[in-house]
């Protein structure tokens, strides 16, 4: 979504989640956990997060 009066001049699309995504998304989900930030060692397991 563009701000009004921004001219569009580019079309972004997303495409539909894989299978083959999974590690991505655990990996994004770990590192923006934290309020945003990386939660790497801050929970006992870093697999927890993207579990959840």
């Amino acid at each position: 979504m563009t701000a009004p009066g921004t001219p569009q001049t580019e079309r972004t699309v997303i495409r539909p989640y894989r299978p083959a995504d999974e590690d991505a998304v655990a990996e994004i989900c770990v590192r923006t956990a934290l309020a945003g930030d990386d939660a790497r060692g801050a929970y006992s397991d870093d697999e927890l997060m993207p579990d959840v």
